[in-house]
């Protein structure tokens, strides 16, 4: 085995002749900074599936349930939803003097009409978004 290696550098066009420790030192040092760059990356993969969990979260939570829906039909008589399939419906104020809409409020659905005038019933968790 050589008891000495020669490192060139093409940067700086001079030859140094290393002992065994330092090769050893500079091959440890390779073998870090190898880890150090993988490491950065699977970081960064981490935190790229934690933006999309935190996303996905507030997605859940941006869907409604009865008693954000009927806070939001305090300011309104009528309201256009959109349910989770992308079709679109009206409902109408359980505030408002018309017993009917009342009565079309449940505690886990409402039901809606869509454009025909047929009534669907529409669980609140299907809800995406609500436009008065």
């Amino acid at each position: 085995m050589w008891s000495s290696f020669i490192l060139t550098s093409s940067l700086v066009g001079k030859t140094m002749e290393l002992g065994s420790n330092q090769f050893k030192l500079i091959n440890w040092l390779w073998i870090i900074l190898i880890w150090l760059i993988q490491s950065f990356y699977i970081y960064k993969r981490i935190q790229k599936i934690n933006i999309m969990i935190k996303l996905t979260d507030l997605l859940k939570e941006a869907r409604f349930d009865r008693n954000k829906l009927m806070k939001f039909m305090k300011r309104y008589d009528d309201a256009e939803i959109m349910t989770s399939d992308g079709k679109h419906f009206n409902i109408y104020s359980p505030y408002s003097n018309n017993d009917d809409n009342a009565d079309m409020w449940g505690k886990k659905s409402v039901f809606a009409l869509d454009q025909d005038g047929e009534e669907h019933e529409i669980d609140y968790k299907d809800i995406v978004r609500v436009k008065g």
